[in-house]
């Protein structure tokens, strides 16, 4: 063989090696998957349950960032909970009951991106999700958790919960029978639409949702000091008495009997685009509205989103609604939506902290590559004087991160621009938040977000016996001034919440038959739409 033919295959060889060696030490580091490899028979006995709980256990006490945060919005030690939480699960009768106390257990969390990934279409969903996405791929497409998710499909099904079929929505400090629920119609449980929940069975609303804790993830209003649900509709066995302020002011109690819940029945047919575009003619002033960033619509969106830009240079304003947006993927809007309305590279920081916990390594090496070796102890973090404990005995490391975009596509739009939000914005569309009001690229209108958005993706957990998937946040986002993201969410510039008195506008119109999407109508009851037009005309 020529030298010179010999010396390429040496250095072919090589880099191939080195090539091999970074892919799997970066980009599909080997995850500790527990999953036991044998033959899984079920029903669980009471000792592999516990032996699941504990694995759980152990996983969240080395892993989760949000202990202390949690503490100190809702008085609650979750570590210190342990005897409550293995009673719990020693007293479950079968597999449902198990699978029921688990997700209790992890809503008392109070996270939102901490879940049993529910069996069925969810959990499909998040195969192919994560398909070649290295250690995720390998937890949720691995054997022996796949053949046990075909068990779960049976056990656990929507229609063994039953709920009060109303929907509550908190509007401005109180609950308001906003519409019917598990296939019911509102009016068949005798609660007028706009009605204010003030009690259940003869519990003061306030206490009543603090004792939800364990069936829903609650959040805080900032402005009246108490935890709240953004919506929910009331878990029953058997009837409630509701106590309730009707419209008219009129008190009085009405019993109501659960219902089953029934899944909405779908075709599969899925919206074209995820925004909707029209504009205020009179103020010279572009309004888009989107309800979701899902991954799957980033690339669709792109070409219609870019010709409205265009379309919208020569207005005054532009205002972006992302209400009730809880998020999908950051590629949405950094692809999207800021590109073509930026002239200059524009950066936002923040920082990541995480827990010295070995089983995240693997996720946070596919996520930060290199930057893997460039995190440092938290002691040396900047703020760590300056804010009560991140972590207890502030034992982990961080890193700072950056978030850049340059122009791309620019539509030299040159007017003020509005993002709207609200206690929904969660997840990937509260970064976008987070990155707005950093770097001044819009002016904030509307209320608190949702929080827990800065970071990556949460990193998943098979337990050992039942195969069921666990996931929570790697890591805990802090913004710029030393805040975690998950407490204290995101503030508005301009504060404005949907009031009552204007929400029983929207119901008055309902009943009249008007079109409440018609943007004559939609101005006298959208508090916050009809706010930011009212700034813009100054």
């Amino acid at each position: 063989m020529k030298k010179w033919l010999k010396t390429l295959l040496i250095i072919f060889t090589v880099l191939g090696v080195l090539a091999g060696g970074i892919y799997g030490l970066y980009w599909n580091p080997k995850v500790d998957i527990s999953v036991s490899k044998e033959v899984q028979s079920f029903p669980l006995t009471t000792e592999q349950k516990l032996e699941d709980f504990n694995y759980l256990y152990n996983s969240l006490k080395s892993g989760f960032p949000y202990f202390e945060v949690k503490k100190r919005q809702f008085g609650t030690d979750w570590l210190a909970m342990y005897d409550q939480f293995e009673a719990q699960i020693s007293g479950t009768a079968d597999d449902l009951e198990y699978y029921r106390a688990l997700v209790n257990i992890l809503n008392q969390l109070q996270n939102g991106h901490t879940n049993i990934i529910e069996p069925g279409s969810h959990y499909e969903d998040y195969v192919e999700l994560y398909r070649g996405s290295g250690p995720w791929d390998q937890v949720f497409s691995n054997a022996e958790v796949m053949d046990r998710y075909q068990y779960w499909k049976d056990v656990v099904t929507e229609s063994t919960i039953q709920y009060i079929p109303i929907l509550f929505r908190y509007i401005e400090g109180v609950y308001v029978a906003d519409d019917g629920y598990a296939g019911a119609e509102l009016e068949q449980t005798g609660v007028p639409k706009g009605s204010v929940l003030e009690s259940v069975d003869g519990v003061e609303i306030d206490k009543y949702i603090q004792s939800l804790k364990s069936q829903r993830v609650l959040a805080i209003d900032r402005i009246r000091n108490k935890p709240m649900l953004k919506w929910f509709a009331i878990r029953a066995e058997q009837e409630v008495q509701l106590g309730v302020r009707l419209p008219d002011k009129t008190k009085t109690n009405i019993r109501v009997s659960p219902a089953e819940y029934v899944p909405l029945l779908s075709n599969g047919d899925k919206p074209e685009h995820l925004y909707t575009a029209e504009y205020f003619d009179e103020l010279n002033t572009a309004y888009l509205k989107i309800s979701s960033f899902s991954s799957n619509y980033v690339e669709k969106d792109k070409e219609g989103i870019l010709e409205f830009l265009q379309e919208s240079t020569q207005c005054d304003a532009l205002i972006i609604d992302i209400r009730g947006n809880g998020g999908g993927s950051t590629n949405y809007w950094m692809n999207n939506l800021v590109p073509p309305l930026t002239s200059t590279k524009l950066e936002s920081e923040a920082y990541l902290l995480f827990r010295n916990s070995q089983y995240l390594k693997p996720f946070m090496k596919r996520k930060m590559f290199f930057g893997f070796h460039a995190l440092n102890p938290l002691e040396q973090f900047p703020h760590a004087l300056d804010h009560p404990e991140y972590f207890e005995n502030n034992d982990g490391v961080f890193k700072g991160v950056t978030s850049v975009i340059n122009p791309v596509n620019t539509v030299a739009f040159s007017g003020k621009i509005y993002l709207l939000v609200d206690k929904y914005v969660f997840s990937s569309a509260e970064a976008f938040a987070v990155f707005a009001k950093s770097t001044g690229w819009a002016t904030l209108v509307g209320t608190d977000t949702g929080g827990d958005g800065i970071g990556f993706d949460p990193v998943a957990v098979a337990l050992p016996h039942s195969g069921l998937v666990m996931r929570f946040p790697c890591e805990m986002g802090v913004t710029p001034d030393g805040k975690p993201n998950e407490e204290t969410a995101t503030e508005p510039d301009i504060y404005v919440e949907q009031t009552y008195e204007d929400y029983l506008i929207k119901v008055e119109q309902m009943d009249n038959g008007e079109d409440i999407n018609i943007l004559e109508n939609r101005l006298k009851y959208d508090t916050i739409l009809r706010t930011v037009l009212e700034q813009i005309a100054q």
